[in-house]
């Protein structure tokens, strides 16, 4: 290790720019359209004045200039669809745009809760199997009542039933 913090420090900081003078020479220059010149020093150059005179873009012979031709900015994608076709100013855009979101998504809370509740009342038999446990319910409660109705007359009473036999 170096002997103290500062030679360290210096060491670090000589690295680091070598590192970053690699990566830049593999950078491909097609890639870095821009490319400032950066001064190091930090002294104020004398100001030159330069004539401000309004230049022409030299012409192509079907009268395009040859600035426009030369600079093509790699871009992305446009937009899949116009936004604010309305042109409303950015916030009340914004706002609308918000209120919209939160009714699309008040009825999608909506059509959940109405399909849950369509999940509760589906039937997973079909009409056939629903006849066939209803008759049998029937039977079934028929023969309870039988057994209940000690005196065959087609009322239940509590005086009238046997406690004493199981069934």
């Amino acid at each position: 290790m170096l002997e103290n913090k500062f030679e360290f420090l210096f060491e670090d900081a000589r690295r680091r720019q070598q590192y970053q003078q690699k990566v830049c020479e593999i950078v491909d220059d097609k890639e870095c359209t821009f490319r400032p010149n950066i001064s190091m020093s930090r002294k104020k150059h004398a100001s030159i004045d330069i004539p401000k005179t309004k230049q022409e873009p030299k012409k192509f012979n079907n009268g395009q200039s040859i600035d426009k031709e030369r600079f093509k900015p790699k871009i992305g994608r446009p937009p899949k669809n116009d936004r604010n076709k309305s042109a409303l100013p950015i916030g009340e855009y914004l706002y609308e745009k918000n209120k919209e979101m939160k009714e699309h998504m008040n009825k999608m809370k909506e059509d959940e809760i109405k399909k849950a509740k369509a999940d509760c009342n589906f039937s997973f038999t079909g009409k056939e199997s629903n006849q066939i446990i209803e008759g049998r319910k029937g039977e079934i409660f028929k023969e309870v009542f039988n057994l209940l109705d000690n005196d065959e007359d087609g009322i239940i009473s509590y005086k009238s039933i046997d406690t004493s036999s199981s069934f």
